[in-house]
């Protein structure tokens, strides 16, 4: 099943361009205006690959490219999407980024107990099983070591949830 995952890529080359975009994928990267990560140069396709994940793991997938794709240094075949393993360089144009992101680490989660009165720790809301909490992350904002933890997102808005979450802690 393709997930989102929120991936850091890295410029390297050219040094002129070096940086870190923290972005969202499945993300397509080209030229033209529905391209989510653009490179405006001649030897970049409107739509020319996109970066999506499977399971935990980021593909690279060339569109029909005119010049190509390439990952490692070796070129891409068009339409097969390719495992690019963490920090895997892709080269497009002459834009040339590093892919950084942990492995598996799509949808961070935390069991959350309620202290019951011998000590013992139980799981939470109706103390029979653990439940995840997924962490919304911000787009182009790393996190960093003084910021404030994540905010709990609820998908089905249920604001009991929140204020028991927010009594834990």
């Amino acid at each position: 099943m393709w997930t989102s995952v929120v991936v850091d890529l890295v410029i390297v080359e050219p040094e002129s361009r070096r940086g870190r975009h923290r972005v969202r994928l499945p993300l397509l990267v080209g030229r033209g205006p529905e391209a989510k990560f653009r490179i405006q140069q001649d030897q970049v396709s409107r739509r020319h690959c996109e970066l999506t994940a499977l399971e935990g793991v980021v593909h690279l997938r060339d569109l029909g490219s005119r010049n190509g794709t390439r990952l490692e240094g070796r070129p891409l075949e068009h339409d097969v999407p390719v495992a690019v393993p963490p920090g895997g360089v892709v080269h497009v144009g002459s834009l040339a980024f590093r892919v950084e992101y942990d492995v598996m680490a799509e949808t961070p989660t935390v069991e959350l107990a309620a202290p019951s009165p011998t000590g013992s720790r139980t799981p939470g809301p109706g103390r029979d099983r653990p439940f995840d909490v997924e962490f919304n992350i911000e787009e182009d904002q790393p996190p960093g070591p003084a910021d404030p933890p994540p905010a709990v997102a609820t998908d089905d808005g249920d604001d009991d949830l929140l204020r028991f979450l927010e009594g834990l802690g």
